[in-house]
């Protein structure tokens, strides 16, 4: 184990692109497959800019480790406003 600190994931998705999905889908179970236990998943869409409340449910939930599946837009969306969270 080269993370044996990791225990729990909680993971970002845009909800309204198949692939995202598709992609979140496979992450899922590959981290339930490998014993990490999953805190859930938050969604947003590819327009959003907004990201404020996903990013306060996953610092409430305090996951070892966040995946995330989307366009570059939202994920320096969401990263931006993860850095502003602290």
């Amino acid at each position: 184990e080269k993370h044996p600190d990791v225990k729990t994931v909680a993971g970002g998705v845009e909800s309204d692109f198949a692939h995202s999905n598709s992609n979140s889908g496979t992450m899922d179970a590959a981290a339930k497959a490998a014993g990490f236990e999953v805190l859930g998943w938050e969604k947003w869409l590819l327009a959003d800019t907004e990201f404020s409340t996903q990013v306060g449910k996953w610092r409430r939930a305090k996951p070892d480790l966040i995946a995330i599946s989307s366009h570059p837009f939202t994920l320096c969306g969401t990263l931006r406003e993860m850095k502003r969270q602290g």
